[in-house]
């Protein structure tokens, strides 16, 4: 935009990458350092989704971490599940509202 003889130019750039490490940084002490610490990125994004929304499906879990397939994002909430980070909610087999939440140990609450 030029403004009489000066001219200013602004560029914004987008901190992608450390705005996500940011907010998987801020989810560490749901489930314990050492825990955070041990679990892969796609396993992190899923725990900042599932405190930020209260809770996660495999198809969220698909579109969130760019999966190709609905197996492989049931495998990464199943192995959360298995750590015991996870909690599975259905009220039926083949329920469509079916979800993940963190579960006692994810829940930071202590119970």
């Amino acid at each position: 935009k030029e403004i009489g003889n000066a001219i200013v130019r602004v560029t914004l750039r987008n901190l992608h990458n450390k705005r996500r490490m940011w907010i998987d940084k801020d989810t560490s002490h749901l489930v314990g350092e050492s825990v955070f610490a041990a679990l892969s990125v796609d396993e992190k994004r899923c725990i900042n989704f599932a405190a930020e929304h209260g809770k996660v499906n495999i198809s969220e879990t698909q579109r969130l971490l760019g999966l190709k397939t609905w197996h492989a994002a049931r495998s990464v909430l199943r192995g959360l599940q298995e750590k015991n980070i996870l909690e599975y909610v259905s009220k039926f087999a083949r329920d469509p509202n079916a979800h993940f939440r963190l579960g006692s140990h994810g829940s930071g609450s202590g119970e």
